[in-house]
């Protein structure tokens, strides 16, 4: 293999077979993320987090009732022994991209 990736031709163009989409049409960015050991100083998938140490992690405090009802009304079981609890539960962090990696990433504004 070469190392060079690429995304394959889409097999439509979706705006010809729904135009009324055309105008919603926005560029986008594929990532091709690789198996690594990151730091929190790096772009990563699933890597650690940089997160100023004064400021708390953000959280979710609204009830979860609902996914419970969700959960119910499609026969849907947690694992073995899981209970939900109440209470905030924290967020979790699946993407960190910086600009310098992902120049297209740049807001227009800046």
């Amino acid at each position: 293999m070469n190392g060079i990736r690429t995304t394959p031709p889409r097999p439509l163009d979706a705006a010809t077979v729904f135009p009324q989409l055309a105008p919603l049409a926005r560029p986008a960015i594929r990532l091709h993320p690789r198996p690594g050991s990151p730091s929190p100083h790096d772009s990563s998938v699933g890597g650690p987090m940089l997160w100023p140490a004064d400021e708390p992690w953000p959280h979710c405090g609204e009830s979860h009732d609902q996914i419970d009802d969700l959960y119910v009304a499609y026969g849907v079981r947690a694992g073995e022994g899981y209970e939900w609890h109440d209470g905030p539960n924290p967020m979790v962090p699946v993407a960190q991209l910086y600009v310098r990696d992902i120049p297209l990433l740049r807001p227009s504004w800046i």
